[in-house]
């Protein structure tokens, strides 16, 4: 994840779908580097497995949310 914006993103929420989990079962995911909270210009890192509940082609998103300082964001 990386905050090209020029304050810091506060709050951040990470959903992922059914078949992702973070490793270890709770964000960041072992590993990881986020935090509740990204300064401008920097970055940091989510581990995630995925565990698919079908065989086939699967498709899946990651949805981040924050706050910017002026309002929640979405991503």
């Amino acid at each position: 994840v990386e905050n090209t914006g020029r304050a810091t993103a506060g709050s951040l929420n990470v959903v992922l779908d059914s078949d992702f989990t973070f490793k270890g079962g709770s964000y960041p995911g072992v590993g990881g580097s986020c935090s509740s909270q990204l300064s401008s210009k920097k970055t940091c890192e989510l581990v995630v497995l995925f565990s698919p509940s079908t065989a086939g082609n699967i498709t899946g998103s990651l949805e981040l949310t924050y706050f910017d300082d002026v309002s929640n964001q979405e991503i």
